[in-house]
C-alpha cells in the first residue's frame, strides 16, 4: 500500500516527451519497445512505442522493428519537429536539413549527455551535418557544473579542434568559437597539474606560504585575518580528497587521470580542487603569452575597418622556382568605435540578457581624472571614455564564487583589456564613475574624431607624430605570398625579439606569429590574407636580409637547428674537422656577435639543444670550415667545453 501511494518522477526519457508535446510532436529514435505515458486520471501506464502510429504510404501499423524508420520518415517529412536520438540510433541515421525532403529547416542539436568517448560524440554530430544539405547545424552541447565532467568536455573539445585543424587547416574551424578553452589536456595544463599535486602533496608546508592572488580569487578567499587558517583548512581538505580517490600525489600521473578521479570526490571539493587547478592552468597561460611562448594558433586581425596602405603591396623578391613573389602588405587598422555604434553594441547586448536590458554594472563610465597631457584643455580637462559589457560567464565557472569580467571598449581604440569591475572602477584610488548616454555622447564623439589626428597626450605631447599611444588607425605589416621558400630567412630574423624584463635583463622572446584578416583593398574589393605579421624594424631587417641572402634554392631551412658539442673541458674542436679553422677566422659582425660578445642561446630544436635555450654565454671563435656557412664557437656559462651554433639561434646581449 505504501508502495503504491509513493508518487515516483517520470523517466527522464518520457517526461522529455511530454513537455516537448508528446508522442504525436517528437519522433523518438531509441533502442527501447516501450514507454511510459500518463493516461487521464494521470496514472503511469506502458505503452507500445508503435501504438497508434500508422504507415504513412501502407495505411498500415507499423511493425515495431521498424519503428525507428518510421520516427525517421516523420521528422524529415515535417509531420514531427523535434526528435530525440540515443546511442542506440547515433549511427547510420541521416537527419540533416537535406534538399530532397520537406522538412529543410535548419537542426539545432543538442547534447545534453556528453559521451564517454569524442569518437562517439563525433559519431552523434554526424547525424546532423552530412552531404546535401541546405543548412550546417547549430550544436549546443550541456554539461553540469561540476569539476568532474570536464574531462568528458576537454577530450569532445581536443577531438573537434583535431577535427577542425585536419579538414581547414584551423583548429578553430571545427566551430564557430574556440574551444581552447574547454580544452585543459594540454602542455600547460601538465603544468597546472604538477603543480597543484606538489602543493596538496605537503600542506604542512605549502600553507606557510600565502596563496596568490589569483588563487585567492578562484577559491573565494578573502586577503583579512582569516587567510591563513582558511587556507591551510582547503589545503588539509584537498590533500584529503585527492588522496581518497587515488591520487598519487609522489607519482605526478596525467591531466585525463586527474579528471577522471575528480569524479570520485564530493561535487563541493571536486568544484573547490578542479578551480585551483584551472586558476594555477589560467596564470601559466598569461604568462607564457607574455613571454611569447603560447602557441594562439592562427590570429585574427581585428578593426572597425582595415584598409590596405596606398602603393601596397609592394614585392620584396620573387621566388625563381615558381616565379611567386613574396609580399609585402602594409595596412591600416581603424579601432575606433563611435557613438552610434557604441550604442548598437549597447542595445545588441540588453537584447541578449535574460532580462532584455543591460546589467546593472554595465553601461558608459567617465575618468575622474583627465588624460595625462591633456589636464589643461578646457575647464576640468579632457577626461576618458569607456564602456562596459559584461563578458559571458567561463564554461568552466562555479557560479557562487566566479567574478564577472567586462570587456572595456573605448572610442579611439575600440576593445581593449578584459577586467573585473573593481579592478576597472577602483584601483589604488577611485578611477571612473557612471554615466548616462546622453551625457557620453559628446564627449565620446570628441575623443573618437581626436583619435583620428593626434595621440592620447593631445595636441602637445612631447614626441609629435611619433606617438602612438591611443591613436585610432594602427599600421600593421603583413609577409604573404610565396613565404614558404623565403621561410629560412624570415624565420631567422623575425621569430625572436630582445625584450627588457622586470629585473632589467633582457630576453629572447618569441614574436613571429601568423594572423588572418578581412581587408579592403585599393580597388575598392574586399580581400582575405593570411601571412606572417612583423613589425616597423621587422620590414627593414628582412629587406636587407633578403638582398645579401642567395636565391631561396640555396638556402636550407634548418627546421632543427645543428647542436655540435666539440670539445670538452677547453681542448680544441679543430682536430675533429682535420684541422678546421683557427681562432684567426674572423667574421664580420652581424647583428652585435663577434668574438667576445655576450650571447643568449634560443631556437635550438633537438633534445640536446633545448637544454640550452635560454642560457648566456661568451663568444670564443668563429670557425668559418664548419658547413653550411660557419658557425660561432660559443663558452656557456657554467658548462665545459664549448658549442658551435648558428648565428640564428645567438641574440646578443
Amino acid at each position: 500500500r505504501k508502495l503504491n501511494a509513493l508518487k515516483m518522477p517520470d523517466n527522464p526519457l518520457d517526461k522529455l516527451i511530454e513537455e516537448l508535446g508528446g508522442a504525436e510532436s517528437v519522433a523518438e529514435l531509441t533502442g527501447r519497445k516501450g514507454r511510459l505515458v500518463r493516461d487521464e486520471e494521470g496514472r503511469t501506464v506502458y505503452q507500445k512505442r508503435n501504438a497508434n502510429e500508422v504507415d504513412s504510404d501502407t495505411g498500415r501499423m507499423v511493425a515495431m522493428e521498424r519503428i525507428n524508420l518510421a520516427e525517421k520518415k516523420a521528422f524529415m517529412d515535417g509531420r514531427k519537429l523535434v526528435a530525440i536520438i540515443s546511442e542506440a540510433a547515433s549511427s547510420g541515421i541521416s537527419l540533416q536539413a537535406d534538399r530532397r525532403v520537406p522538412n529543410t529547416r535548419k537542426r539545432l542539436h543538442i547534447t545534453l549527455e556528453l559521451p564517454w568517448s569524442a569518437d562517439q560524440c563525433i559519431q552523434q554530430c554526424g547525424r546532423t551535418h552530412r552531404s546535401n544539405q541546405i543548412h550546417g547545424p547549430e550544436y549546443q552541447l550541456f554539461m553540469t557544473a561540476c569539476g568532474g565532467e570536464r574531462r568528458f568536455a576537454s577530450t569532445v573539445a581536443k577531438r573537434l579542434q583535431q577535427l577542425g585543424a585536419i579538414t581547414k587547416g584551423d583548429r578553430r574551424a571545427a566551430d564557430a568559437s574556440d574551444l581552447s578553452m574547454f580544452d585543459v589536456d594540454t602542455k600547460w595544463g601538465k603544468k597546472a597539474y604538477d603543480e597543484l599535486i606538489e602543493l596538496l602533496s605537503n600542506p604542512l608546508f605549502s600553507s606557510t606560504r600565502p596563496p596568490p592572488p589569483y588563487v585567492r580569487r578562484a577559491l573565494g578567499l578573502k586577503a583579512n585575518d582569516e587567510l591563513h587558517a582558511r587556507w591551510k583548512e582547503y589545503l588539509d581538505d584537498a590533500e584529503e580528497a585527492v588522496a581518497s580517490v587515488g591520487i598519487n600525489t609522489d607519482d605526478k600521473g596525467s591531466v585525463k587521470g586527474f579528471l577522471n578521479r575528480l569524479l570520485g570526490m564530493c561535487v563541493k571539493m571536486q568544484n573547490k580542487v578542479f578551480d585551483h587547478f584551472m586558476a594555477i592552468l589560467e596564470e601559466k597561460v598569461r604568462v607564457a603569452k607574455q613571454n611569447g611562448e603560447f602557441d594562439d594558433g592562427v590570429v585574427d586581425i581585428r578593426g572597425e575597418s582595415v584598409k590596405v596602405a596606398a602603393n601596397f603591396p609592394r614585392e620584396m623578391k620573387k621566388d625563381p622556382i615558381s616565379g611567386v613573389p613574396l609580399l609585402h602588405f602594409k595596412l591600416d587598422v581603424d579601432r575606433g568605435l563611435s557613438f552610434k555604434r557604441a550604442m548598437e553594441m549597447l542595445d545588441e547586448k540588453a537584447k541578449s540578457n535574460e532580462t532584455g536590458k543591460l546589467y546593472p554594472r554595465e553601461g558608459f563610465y567617465v575618468s575622474k581624472r583627465p588624460l595625462i597631457g591633456r589636464e589643461k584643455e578646457g575647464p576640468n580637462g579632457v577626461k576618458a571614455l569607456a564602456f562596459l559589457i559584461q563578458r559571458p560567464m567561463s564554461a568552466f565557472a562555479v557560479p557562487s564564487t566566479y567574478i564577472h569580467t567586462y570587456g572595456i571598449h573605448r572610442p579611439n581604440t575600440g576593445l581593449g583589456a578584459t577586467d573585473s569591475f573593481e579592478s576597472f572602477t577602483e584601483g589604488i584610488t577611485p578611477r571612473f564613475s557612471k554615466l548616462t548616454p546622453e551625457a557620453a555622447k559628446d564627449k565620446w564623439e570628441a575623443l573618437y574624431r581626436d583619435g583620428l589626428r593626434m595621440c592620447s597626450h593631445g595636441p602637445n605631447c612631447k614626441h609629435g607624430s611619433r606617438c602612438t599611444v591611443g591613436k585610432r588607425v594602427q599600421q600593421q605589416h603583413l609577409i604573404c605570398g610565396a613565404v614558404i621558400p623565403f621561410w629560412a630567412v624570415i624565420k631567422e630574423h623575425l621569430e625572436y625579439q630582445k625584450k627588457g624584463g622586470r629585473d632589467g635583463s633582457l630576453q629572447m622572446v618569441k614574436v613571429m606569429r601568423i594572423v588572418r584578416v578581412r581587408c579592403v583593398g585599393a580597388d575598392g574589393r574586399e580581400q582575405r590574407l593570411v601571412g606572417v605579421e612583423i613589425s616597423d624594424k621587422g620590414v627593414a631587417k628582412l629587406d636587407a636580409a633578403l638582398n645579401n641572402q642567395p636565391a631561396p634554392q640555396d638556402v636550407k631551412p634548418d627546421v632543427k637547428p645543428d647542436l655540435h658539442q666539440l670539445g670538452r673541458g677547453g681542448a680544441s674542436s679543430s682536430s675533429s674537422h682535420g684541422g678546421g679553422a683557427s681562432s684567426s677566422d674572423v667574421k664580420p659582425d652581424v647583428r652585435g656577435l663577434r668574438v667576445g660578445a655576450h650571447v643568449k642561446v634560443h631556437g635550438l630544436a633537438t633534445d640536446a639543444g633545448k637544454k640550452l635555450n635560454g642560457k648566456s654565454g661568451k663568444i670564443e671563435r668563429w670557425d668559418a670550415a664548419m658547413q653550411p656557412s660557419g658557425r660561432w664557437i660559443v663558452r656557456i656559462n657554467g658548462q665545459q667545453g664549448t658549442n658551435a651554433l648558428q648565428a640564428k639561434n645567438l641574440g646578443a646581449l
